[in-house]
């Protein structure tokens, strides 16, 4: 019997996704990084994100098989690679240290992709993972992990949260200045991300490594808002490759 595959597009926010559709797949995105918490826990994670020739993200796990190759030629063990769905996201805000001003950008669809942590002992070098789909296509892509790097992590006591009174949300929390040529390597390229989520929801904006503090409008929040409940804000430290990033605990959002 021939087979027939029926291809549909579904068209969310502007992110196109393809539903049981036979197409050649590449690597659109791959990261080998670490991952630490305030709460103590650190990892290292891969993620990484598949599209069609036409720049689609799968709507379902298309995975036949997977192997990440370390810098040495080893394979290493993938126990609880995980296929993530589309869900609400924010990327898009920040500040211009550049011009001195804000920019604003609402929930766009955070596409879909895959996460897996890692061991901990994975070395500086040169990572390849090795994709076989369901639809009988193989394909490979490299990261280059530059190792793990010493950043801080900004401390959950220190955010300090309070609305305006037009509504207007404004955060500080304890920078890590004066220690902060102590602590990271200044040649190293660094950011901070104020995140906010929900079980349904991520958003976050960026702000130049030395701020601490930031200015969230009503009309942003309210659209955050709308989408999920319980939403928590948390400070993300990282160095500009994403190889590094570390995370706050998380404090109510009022």
């Amino acid at each position: 019997m021939k087979r027939v595959w029926l291809s549909i597009l579904v068209l969310v926010s502007g992110l196109s996704i393809t539903c049981n559709v036979m197409a050649d797949y590449s690597v659109n995105w791959f990261n080998v990084g670490t991952r630490s918490y305030e709460e103590g826990n650190d990892y290292h994670r891969l993620d990484f994100e598949l599209t069609d020739e036409n720049g689609n993200y799968p709507a379902t796990n298309i995975l036949e098989s997977i192997n990440l190759i370390g810098p040495g030629g080893n394979t290493i063990e993938l126990t609880d690679l995980i296929f993530t769905e589309p869900y609400p996201n924010g990327y898009d805000s920040g500040y211009n240290g550049y011009t001195g001003t804000w920019y604003f950008s609402g929930y766009d669809y955070l596409p879909s992709g895959y996460k897996a942590n890692l061991p901990n002992n994975l070395v500086s070098g040169i990572y390849t993972i090795e994709i076989a789909d369901i639809y009988g296509n193989s394909y490979s892509a490299t990261d280059e992990f530059s190792g793990k790097k010493r950043l801080p992590i900004i401390h959950s006591a220190s955010i300090k949260i309070r609305y305006d009174n037009n509504g207007n949300l404004l955060v500080r929390w304890a920078g890590v200045s004066p220690n902060l040529p102590y602590l990271v390597d200044p040649d190293l390229e660094t950011g901070i991300r104020v995140c906010i989520g929900s079980d349904d929801s991520w958003w976050q904006m960026s702000v130049p490594a030395h701020m601490s503090s930031a200015f969230i409008p009503k009309y942003i929040l309210d659209e955050i808002r709308s989408i999920g409940s319980g939403h928590w804000l948390k400070i993300q430290y990282r160095d500009n490759d994403s190889d590094n990033r570390t995370y706050s605990s998380a404090v109510s959002l009022p």
